[in-house]
């Protein structure tokens, strides 16, 4: 568990996030939520590719393993978003408890949609 009072815990160390293409993603937006006693942490990282979507990552904080990832978002036509230049980039994550698991809400800021998937925990 994240203990707020002595300073940072490592969640994530060396995973490598993203697979062959890590090099191209970073973390743009994460939530930590207790759910069912448990602390789990929802990542999402943007690619600046502009043809890429994020990728969201769910992990269970204690046993600091990724339990689900979630990389094949469609939130809007990228041809649409093409000529912006900011398709997916400023991607946020949030998540709630569900009934058995946790919903993940993706944020796509630059296009003001949101997409949702349900996870089992």
């Amino acid at each position: 568990a994240i203990d707020l009072t002595s300073g940072a815990t490592a969640v994530v160390v060396d995973t490598p996030l993203a697979g062959d293409y890590a090099g191209n993603f970073a973390p743009n937006g994460l939530d930590i939520r207790e759910i069912n006693g448990k602390q789990y942490l929802a990542v999402a990282l943007s690619c600046f590719y502009p043809s890429t979507p994020p990728t969201v990552y769910l992990f269970d904080v204690e046993s600091k393993q990724a339990l689900y990832t979630w990389d094949d978002v469609e939130l809007f036509d990228p041809q649409d978003a093409a000529s912006t230049n900011y398709e997916y980039v400023q991607a946020s994550v949030t998540m709630e408890a569900a009934e058995g698991g946790v919903v993940v809400y993706l944020i796509d800021k630059s296009s003001g949609t949101i997409a949702a998937k349900y996870f089992k925990l």
